[in-house]
């Protein structure tokens, strides 16, 4: 009776790998999207088993308003994390692609809310600066570091052949289609 099993578990498990490997699941349930923080950004997250199929898994998370894209990849737990510019109310398209090619999509929103600014932590110190600018003055910092009336130099812009390396690095990589 055993064998029997087992035999049967071997001829399945040969014919989700002959058939192409595993498909990609995702619990939709398990995958939250933060609101907007300070900086302009979301992170999505998967907690445990929220993904699973044939590993390595990459995801590919793609915000159709603004067009930036993350990339990352699932945990051997099945969890991810990203963090992506974007809005209130946007939609982002979560692309999983497994090892075997397989892919899976799901879209999800980002919240409206509040950003979350982080609150300062016993030991920091917070100081607070009052400048005074006299009228009619241009307000300009500067940049630390660099004394006033430096040269900004610029770099030259890249070769034909140094593009043409890195969109054949993006495609080989499977990031441009």
């Amino acid at each position: 009776m055993k064998i029997h099993h087992l035999v049967i578990a071997l001829a399945l498990t040969t014919g989700i790998l002959h058939a192409g490997g595993m498909d990609i699941k995702v619990n939709k349930d398990a995958v939250s999207v933060s609101p907007v923080d300070h900086q302009g950004a979301v992170t999505i997250a998967g907690h445990p088993r929220c993904v699973s199929g044939m590993a390595p898994i990459q995801i590919t998370a793609q915000d159709k308003k603004n067009k930036m894209t993350a990339v990352g990849s699932v945990m051997p737990d099945g969890s991810f994390t990203l963090m992506l510019p974007a809005s209130p109310k946007d939609s982002i398209k979560l692309i999983f692609a497994g090892a075997d090619g397989k892919k899976k999509d799901i879209k999800v929103k980002v919240p409206k809310g509040v950003p979350v600014i982080p609150q300062p932590r016993a030991g920091m110190e917070i100081r607070r600066e009052t400048v005074t600018i006299p009228q009619g003055e241009p307000i300009d910092p500067g940049v630390p570091g660099v004394p006033p009336g430096a040269r900004e130099e610029s770099l030259p812009p890249p070769s034909d052949d140094q593009i043409s390396r890195s969109e054949k690095d993006l495609n080989a990589s499977g990031m441009i289609e």
